[in-house]
């Protein structure tokens, strides 16, 4: 979606209040989801958020209108549909999974979605570009074919998830009413650890886009990348313990402020490049380390392991996921304003120095766990 904004528009700011719009609906499409689960079977809401998350999607491309208004309304569609479809799966995973076998499932999970990630980009990237290259089709129409092949795809997944024999789930509550201090550190941390996320949802593609590729050179960009973290990912997942989520977290960030200082000096695809591929490699790293250590701590908040506030948890860490995602869209915004180069040159510095701030309640975080473990 980023990629058919930058080329309708090539407007960073647009894309931006798209992404926006996106973090803003996610909490929103959290909380009607655990409304609607007392009423309706999860595997229905989780077949309805995989396919709403295409319709939002086809409004975009489909209707033609791209105001600042109607992207940021485009954006909120399609989080609130992702919030149906995360609000699912994010309680699945932390009910499912415990112990010593969440860090190799987060790992696992990374994997996979990055393989399939090493295909999808470099294939969708060269079939719209290529079109164009041979007098076939418009870029345009292409990603309208390939926006209705993946509602299709959407909805026949959604249908296999509807079909499946899964157990009820019914949250008690939505919201913590008192949360421990541990989990007081939790949310500091979370708000932190996402302003990284924010502007990297969109960034690294835009600025790959704004020195004139175009989304075959991205795609195959963002291939080589998968596939590089994918096999990081692999290692990691086999040796990692929580234990080792500061000094993991430290040196994904190390590396994520090397990448800003490059940008800074090589302001050029070149510069664009190496952001992008260290992006796509420390930001599984960071986020697999982290939550392992959350989830744990999850489940020594009052009312979790009894099942009345499993999904109040997981709730409570998207709002706090996405409030320090907001606030790092915002300010890029409002930097672009001011100055556009000034803006993609210098704020992925000012995120990687915000960074190092997560490492303090990520210590204690872990001594937390680790005590609890014992216990």
């Amino acid at each position: 979606m980023n990629t058919f904004l930058w080329r309708q528009s090539g407007d960073v700011t647009l894309i931006g209040l798209y992404n926006l719009g996106w973090v803003l609906g996610l909490p929103i499409g959290f909380i009607a989801n655990g409304l609607l689960l007392r009423k309706i079977h999860v595997k229905y809401l989780y077949f309805f958020g995989t396919v709403l998350q295409g319709i939002g999607s086809a409004l975009a491309i489909f209707s033609g209108v791209l105001t600042p208004l109607s992207v940021i309304i485009y954006g909120s569609l399609y989080g609130t549909a992702s919030g149906f479809f995360w609000g699912n799966r994010n309680s699945l995973d932390f009910r499912l999974s415990h112990g010593r076998n969440r860090s190799f499932y987060n790992h696992l999970y990374y994997v996979v979605n990055l393989l399939l990630q090493v295909i999808a980009p470099i294939v969708i990237g060269w079939l719209i570009v290529s079109g164009e290259k041979l007098d076939l089709y418009s870029a345009e129409s292409a990603y309208k074919v390939l926006l209705g092949l993946a509602l299709l795809s959407l909805t026949v997944s959604g249908s296999l998830v509807a079909v499946f024999p899964m157990p009820r789930v019914i949250p008690k509550k939505l919201f913590m009413s008192k949360p421990s201090k541990h989990w007081r550190q939790v949310r500091l941390f979370n708000v932190l650890f996402n302003l990284m996320w924010g502007i990297n949802f969109f960034l690294p593609a835009s600025l790959i886009l704004y020195f004139g590729s175009k989304e075959g050179i991205l795609g195959t960009l963002q291939s080589v990348a998968a596939l590089l973290a994918a096999g990081v990912m692999y290692i990691l997942g086999r040796k990692t313990h929580i234990k080792y989520a500061p000094r993991t977290v430290l040196l994904a960030n190390v590396l994520y402020l090397l990448s800003c200082l490059f940008l800074i000096w090589q302001f050029s695809w070149l510069g664009a490049a190496v952001y992008l591929i260290t992006v796509m490699i420390v930001s599984p790293i960071r986020w697999s380390a982290s939550y392992t250590v959350i989830m744990e701590i999850m489940d020594g908040e009052d009312g979790v392991l009894d099942g009345e506030a499993d999904y109040a948890v997981v709730l409570d860490n998207e709002l706090m996921f996405n409030l320090g995602r907001s606030l790092s869209i915002v300010f890029l915004l409002v930097m672009v304003s001011i100055s556009l180069e000034g803006a993609l040159k210098w704020v992925p510095l000012v995120m990687a120095v915000t960074q190092f701030g997560v490492l303090l309640p990520l210590r204690r975080m872990v001594t937390q766990a680790l005590r609890a473990k014992i216990s």
